[in-house]
C-alpha cells in the first residue's frame, strides 16, 4: 500500500522519450500499427517487422501504465490511502487485466 501511496502522490506519468498527451501518444501508437500492416502488405518481414512489433508493444505498455495511474488517482484514489477494501480489490482487477 505504501507503493501505492507514492504512486498516487507523485507527479503524473510521462511515457519515455516523449512528454505528449495521451491522445498524440495513441497517435503515434496508430502510425506503428500501421507501419506493422504496410510491412506484412509488402511481404518485409523478418527482423524489420519484429523490432517495429516491439516498439509498439513497449508504447501501448508505457500507455497501459499511464491509464492505471490515472485510474488510481482519479477512481481510486482517497479511498485507496484509506485502505479501503474494496478500492483496493477493484485495483487489483485492474492491475491483473493489465498484466494479460
Amino acid at each position: 500500500m505504501s507503493t501505492v501511496r507514492d504512486l498516487l502522490q507523485s507527479k503524473s506519468a510521462v511515457l519515455p522519450g516523449d512528454e505528449g498527451t495521451l491522445d498524440s501518444h495513441l497517435t503515434t501508437l496508430g502510425e506503428r500499427a500501421r507501419k506493422i500492416k504496410e510491412l506484412i502488405s509488402e511481404d518485409t518481414y523478418c527482423n524489420t517487422v519484429l523490432s517495429h512489433i516491439a516498439s509498439l508493444q513497449s508504447g501501448l505498455q508505457g500507455v497501459s501504465e499511464k491509464l492505471l495511474q490515472q485510474h488510481m488517482k482519479i477512481c481510486l484514489g482517497e479511498r485507496l490511502q484509506n485502505n479501503d477494501a474494496e478500492a483496493i480489490r477493484d485495483m487489483m482487477i485492474t492491475v491483473k487485466k493489465l498484466m494479460k
